[in-house]
């Protein structure tokens, strides 16, 4: 659906936050169900990146790490700490951030959060391990992805080991 069919950022907030959910497992059961309407995105934070600040916010749950994207560090700010981290990959990362250390100043998931500096976790975490040069910025990859109508993710294995995904969009983007 094209971006200028979804209702703005705080009709739909309202929406979801009226439904009760109390986290993104949920949101996401709710997004698969006959009773999603077409005018709410399934992935706000992409189509509302400028205004989103968290599943906890856009939920109403209450458990907000961050209140507002203000409190958050500047991206590279926030990279070079995390680089001085040494963490090696995305499997240390997302250790680190269910340890209870990291700061509430950075977030969980950078490549959402700093979209338009995001170069992938190489980048983030200065692990020197290069990315292909040749790769399509994140949002002209998405919308060629976008444009295949896949249903989900199941979909998009299956198009990945089909061969036809062109080499400049990779198979897994952040």
């Amino acid at each position: 659906m094209p971006i200028k069919a979804f209702l703005p950022f705080e009709e739909a907030r309202a929406y979801a936050r009226s439904l009760g959910l109390k986290g993104v497992k949920e949101w996401l059961e709710f997004t698969k169900s006959d009773k999603f309407p077409k005018n709410i995105p399934k992935r706000p934070e992409t189509v509302y990146a400028k205004e989103w600040n968290g599943v906890a916010d856009w939920l109403g749950t209450g458990r907000v790490e961050y209140s507002t994207r203000d409190e958050l560090l500047p991206f590279s700010e926030a990279r070079e700490i995390v680089r001085e981290l040494g963490l090696r990959g995305i499997k240390e990362w997302g250790e680190y951030c269910k340890s209870g250390n990291k700061p509430k100043n950075i977030p969980v998931a950078p490549f959402s959060t700093y979209a338009n500096e995001w170069r992938g976790f190489a980048d983030w975490l200065g692990t020197g391990i290069p990315r292909a040069t040749n790769v399509l910025p994140f949002s002209e990859a998405r919308e060629i992805v976008r444009e295949l109508g896949l249903r989900g993710i199941k979909e998009w294995k299956e198009y990945c080991k089909s061969g036809k995904l062109p080499e400049n969009i990779p198979k897994h983007p952040h």
